[in-house]
């Protein structure tokens, strides 16, 4: 079994989200992908380096943290077309099951609000930077109970 398939596999096993495979590392969350990983690469800005990732939705907002994380192989159940865009043009090594048009307030409204936001985004950079401010201020604006 290769690495992308055993990621596949984690993914799928440990009913995650997202699984983060990297040299000896077998990283898996229930929790939010897109907040997962911008949380990862503020924590360690290599964590995605060399990885291969499987997710089972990613959209634009989350291809370019990856990107900017510098995973080297994804795999999403689903993915919406400006993410597919996205990896292309960086020519990430990218497997999918679903292609979607783009990321729907059904699906996930979160994701579809970010996905809308970095649409004309195309630096990975420019992308982490705008969303480390943005989840930051809407922290700040929750209410405190």
């Amino acid at each position: 079994m290769n690495t992308l398939e055993y990621a596949k596999q984690q993914l799928n096993n440990h009913q995650s989200v997202l699984t983060v495979l990297k040299r000896d590392i077998s990283y898996n969350t229930q929790e939010d992908p897109f907040h997962t990983i911008l949380s990862k690469l503020q924590e360690d800005k290599d964590f995605f380096s060399g990885s291969i990732v499987a997710s089972k939705l990613v959209g634009r907002a989350s291809a370019l943290l990856l990107l900017y994380g510098g995973a080297r192989e994804v795999y999403a159940q689903a993915i919406s077309i400006p993410a597919v865009e996205c990896f292309r043009a960086h020519r990430i090594k990218l497997s999918y099951d679903l292609l979607l048009d783009r990321i729907s307030m059904e699906e996930n409204p979160v994701l579809a609000d970010y996905e809308k936001r970095c649409l004309d985004i195309s630096s990975p950079f420019q992308a982490y930077e705008m969303f480390t401010r943005l989840v930051q201020e809407e922290k700040q604006s929750e209410p405190h109970i």
